[in-house]
């Protein structure tokens, strides 16, 4: 069910009162939210075995629409990491021994310290300002640990905390938090470990180095195929079986994910906040391998390629592996900073965490493309060249997890169609348009120029839209919000991805030379656009071929949408699928 309205109401800070039309405006139903104040990072998201429940954490400040340092966690439990109820007191609080100026990210550990709980290591703040900017102090962050009996409703600390006093003496640090606890397979050959052997990943930066993960020490060599920021944040670790080698059991594909912080180089328009400027999800591929230093640096990562996990609002991912179909799910924080602040004092709450992705390999085989210098450019790819003069990608993605599919309801459809250009009718009607998911491919012509979706958000002015469109001459998907609410104040800069339709050959073999020694050209057919996109009254996610992921607030007055409109520009398309349901409100905070 909705979020009750016992939250309604509830004071901020002494003297204000939150009216309930404001409240609910632009609050999401089916995302997890606190309920009320402030939220950022997920924190020891995982499944609880003891309560046979799963766990998500958030870093919360119930008092206020803006982060301070008496930030503390949330909690919030689900059977099936989809309906959620949220606790409506903090879980673990800033204690004055202890975490005096906050209870930053920590993660839940894949190995319980006693019987009958479950365990979280976490940074515990003693000192601020905590910024990349700033002057470090040693000590300021520690590495802690707490116990939960109770599915993260509560936290005992452990009684001899810190575990970790700071970061390795003799470094200028300009970051050191948000632990990531997991086995990797990897790095115990690397260092003759037994295979069962937990490793904690610290997110942070030296000045001298960049940004880094501590493994004692852990570090990707530096690259010039992406700007990877000055500090690192909230740095998970993942490995896959390597399709290029399935037959090799200890053949493996290294991931490090992380949220970047101190970015130099920026495609977002100027418009966004310092925040959107500064920050964003990242992720890169390398390998594990000796360092050059065995004192100092046992370890290091050789950079192969990486990308952006979420190219909008998407910060502080943070993943684990699903003991049930050993699948790995992440959950990011949807920042809130297009909405000026004096609106978010007003609603009572800022932020939310996104919707539970499933990371995963895509893998692109037979791909065709004559211009190999194109091919060489792909930063968010491992390119291979094969035999046959095609092309096999691979890349890390984060997609729509499965079980969302348990809220769809009420379901319509358009027929598959021919799109014309300039053609106003033939979209979905909707009646209740304020939560809902659509599935729509196209299949573009050589003369396309644009095609998308747009929503309409008003049953009487067609102009209060927001469009998602994708050109295939730039190789560009923009979400233009300028039209999406009517509020001057609210910012609605347009939010942009890179995206690349690829040319498929079916069957390698229509690359091979001629009897002649002619080259025969291969037919290749460009594999169309495929658009998953999520709506929840204010947040809007949308996915791209389960590569491409772009996260966004939007603030329509009427927290809805009355239409969803397919449309191209340039040469007709077709449109072979265009599916819509109603997703059914999924969260419940708690009466305690």
């Amino acid at each position: 069910m909705a979020a009750t309205t016992s939250t309604v109401g509830a004071e901020l800070r002494e003297g204000q009162s939150i009216a309930a039309d404001e409240f609910r405006r632009w609050r999401p139903r089916y995302h997890l939210i606190a309920p009320r104040g402030w939220i950022n990072d997920p924190c020891a998201p995982g499944y609880d075995p003891v309560n046979e429940v799963y766990h998500v954490g958030f870093q919360w400040v119930p008092t206020g629409v803006e982060w301070n340092n008496s930030i503390s966690w949330g909690s919030a439990v689900s059977p099936d990491l989809v309906s959620w109820t949220v606790r409506q007191k903090t879980s673990l609080e800033p204690a004055p021994d202890a975490d005096k100026l906050g209870v930053f990210t920590g993660c839940l550990s894949p190995v319980t310290a006693k019987p009958g709980t479950v365990t979280a290591f976490y940074t515990s703040v003693t000192k601020s300002p905590i910024h990349h900017a700033a002057p470090y102090a040693y000590g300021q962050e520690l590495l802690h640990a707490a116990t939960s009996s109770d599915a993260g409703r509560t936290w005992t600390r452990y009684e001899k905390n810190p575990v970790l006093a700071g970061p390795p003496a003799g470094l200028e640090v300009t970051g050191w938090r948000d632990p990531f606890v997991a086995p990797w397979m990897s790095m115990a050959r690397i260092l003759d470990d037994p295979p069962a052997t937990l490793y904690a990943l610290i997110a942070g930066g030296t000045k001298k180095g960049g940004p880094t993960s501590f493994l004692y020490r852990l570090s990707p060599r530096p690259c010039d195929r992406h700007d990877f920021g000055s500090n690192w944040e909230v740095t998970n670790f993942i490995s896959f079986p390597d399709p290029d080698s399935p037959a090799a059991a200890d053949a493996q594909l290294d991931f490090l994910i992380m949220s970047a912080e101190g970015m130099t180089e920026t495609a977002v328009p100027s418009r966004h906040t310092e925040f959107r400027r500064d920050h964003k999800q990242m992720w890169l591929c390398g390998k594990p391998q000796p360092g050059q230093d065995e004192a100092q640096q046992p370890v290091e990562m050789a950079y192969r390629y990486g990308g952006l996990l979420d190219h909008g609002c998407y910060y502080a991912g943070n993943s684990f592996c699903e003991p049930k179909s050993q699948r790995h799910i992440i959950l990011g924080w949807l920042v809130e900073e297009d909405l000026p602040l004096r609106r978010r004092q007003a609603q009572g709450w800022s932020g939310m965490l996104s919707l539970p992705r499933m990371l995963k390999l895509q893998r692109l085989e037979n791909v065709f493309e004559p211009d190999d210098s194109k091919m060489e450019k792909l930063k968010s790819f491992g390119v291979t060249k094969t035999a046959s003069q095609m092309y096999t990608l691979t890349t890390l993605c984060a997609v729509p997890a499965g079980r969302l599919q348990q809220l769809r309801r009420n379901h319509q459809s358009l027929a598959p169609r021919t799109l014309l250009p300039k053609a106003t009718t033939g979209g979905l009607d909707l009646s209740h348009g304020a939560c809902w998911e659509l599935k729509a491919s196209f299949e573009l012509a050589p003369g396309t120029e644009a095609v998308g979706l747009v929503l309409h958000h008003s049953n009487l002015d067609p102009s209060i839209r927001t469009v998602i469109k994708f050109q295939p001459s730039t190789e560009t998907l923009t979400i233009t919000r300028r039209h999406s609410t009517l509020h001057e104040d609210i910012n609605t800069s347009d939010e942009m991805a890179p995206h690349t339709l690829f040319k498929f050959v079916d069957g390698a073999s229509t690359a091979s030379s001629g009897g002649d020694g002619a080259s025969i050209k291969p037919t290749a057919r460009t594999e169309p656009l495929i658009l998953r996109v999520f709506f929840d009254v204010s947040a809007l996610e949308v996915f791209a071929n389960e590569r491409t992921a772009v996260s966004t607030r939007i603030y329509p007055e009427s927290g809805t949408c009355y239409g969803i409109f397919p449309f191209v520009e340039g040469d007709e398309c077709n449109m072979s699928q265009c599916d819509y349901w109603e997703m059914a409100p999924n969260v419940h905070m708690a009466e305690d």
